[in-house]
C-alpha cells in the first residue's frame, strides 16, 4: 500500500527554532529525577555525545560521559521514538507504549527550549523509523521511507521497501556527504542512497531478511545484519563492494544494534545474547574480498547474559 504523508502547516518557527536553541547542557527547566517510569526506546544522538530514552511518560536526556541524567520531560504519555539533534533542544517524537503521548503515525518537532511543539509530520500508518542530520529528517514507514529537508519539513524524496516492521532506516550524520540507507524491494537487499553523487546503489547483502543496519558518520560505509544474526557484513557505499565478514557466532541471534564509531575504525554490534562485539573495520579486507575478523574482535558480557555458542566458527549461511 502506498502512505501519503501529510505535514502540517505548523512548522513557521522551526528554522528559527534550530538557529536559536541552546545546548542541551544549558536546559535548566523540567529537572526532575526519574521514578519507576518504564524505558520503551534508547538512541543516541549523531555524535553519540548524549542519548534520549524514551519512557511510558516522557522522554529522558542523558550526557555519555561524564554519565549525568541532563533533563527529563514528563508528558504523563508515552514516547516510542525520542531522536535527537545533535546537542541543540531540538526533538523528533513518536507516540508509543500503553498510553501514548502523540498519535503513532505521528513524528512531532519538539523544542524544549520553547516547551512546545514547533512542527510536525503526520502519515496513514505507523511510524516505524526515525533518523536525524541538521538538514534533514528521514522517516520509515512499513512499506515506505520518506526524506525532508528540516527547516521547512518540505518532502524531498520518497522510496518503497519491502515490509520494514523494524523501522531499518539509516542517515549519515557527518557534513560532508549525504548517505540513506533503508531496506530495497528484495529480502535481504539494502537501497543506498547517495544524494551528493544523485545515485542509488541497490546491496544484495544477505540472503535472509534483514535486522539492522548502519551507515558510518561520512556515509561511506554501510554495516549489516540479518535476522539470522551470525554474520556482519561491512560494504562501501559507492560501490556496493563487501569490505568485510564478521562473524558475531555461530548460533543464531536477534541483532539489536550495529554502530561505528566516529571514524569508521570500529563497529559495534549487540544482540539478545547479552553481549556486544566490538570490531576492526578500518581497512578494506585487501582486494575488497571479505576480511577475518577473528583477530581483531573483542566482546563485551552483560552480568548473567548469554552468548553461549557466539566463539564457535562454524560455516552457515546469513
Amino acid at each position: 500500500a502506498v502512505h501519503t504523508p501529510f505535514p502540517l502547516l505548523s512548522f513557521s518557527s522551526l528554522a528559527r527554532a534550530m538557529a536559536a536553541s541552546p545546548p542541551s547542557s544549558a536546559v535548566t527547566s523540567a529537572r526532575v529525577q526519574p521514578g519507576d517510569d518504564e524505558i520503551i526506546y534508547l538512541g543516541f544522538n549523531q555524535d553519540h555525545g548524549c542519548f534520549a530514552c524514551g519512557t511510558d511518560v516522557g522522554f529522558r536526556v542523558y550526557n555519555s560521559d561524564p554519565f549525568q541524567l541532563t533533563f527529563a520531560r514528563d508528558f504523563g504519555g508515552g514516547i516510542a521514538v525520542a531522536q535527537m539533534l545533535f546537542r541543540c533542544n531540538i526533538q523528533a517524537l513518536v507516540g508509543g507504549g500503553p498510553s501514548p503521548q502523540f498519535p503513532p503515525n505521528k513524528v512531532m518537532i519538539w523544542d524544549d527550549h520553547q516547551a512546545r511543539m514547533i512542527g510536525e509530520l503526520a502519515f496513514r500508518s505507523r511510524v516505524r523509523g526515525l533518523q536525524l542530520r541538521r538538514d534533514r529528517i528521514a522517516v520509515a514507514l512499513e512499506h515506505k521511507a520518506y526524506v525532508y529537508n528540516f527547516a521547512d519539513l518540505k518532502l524531498l524524496h520518497s522510496v518503497e521497501t519491502i515490509s520494514n516492521p523494524r523501522g531499518l532506516l539509516a542517515l549519515s550524520p557527518g557534513a560532508t556527504s549525504t548517505v540513506l540507507a533503508c531496506p530495497g524491494l528484495h529480502r535481504g537487499q539494502v537501497r543506498v542512497e547517495l544524494y551528493d553523487l544523485r545515485r542509488t546503489k541497490f546491496v544484495p547483502a544477505h540472503e535472509s531478511h534483514l535486522a539492522c543496519l548502519a551507515v558510518s558518520d561520512d556515509g561511506s560505509r554501510l554495516a549489516t545484519a540479518s535476522e539470522k544474526g551470525t554474520l556482519i557484513r561491512v560494504f562501501d557505499t559507492a560501490d556496493g563492494r563487501q569490505l568485510h565478514e564478521l562473524r558475531r557466532g555461530s548460533d543464531k541471534a536477534d541483532i539489536h544494534c550495529l554502530s561505528f564509531n566516529r571514524t569508521g575504525e570500529l563497529l559495534a554490534v549487540g544482540s539478545d545474547h547479552g553481549t556486544v562485539h566490538v570490531f576492526s573495520v578500518g581497512s578494506s579486507g585487501g582486494d575488497g574480498g571479505a576480511s577475518s575478523s577473528a583477530t581483531r574482535e573483542r566482546a563485551v558480557s552483560s552480568p548473567g547474559g548469554g552468548g553461549g555458542g557466539d566463539d564457535d566458527d562454524d560455516d552457515d549461511d546469513d
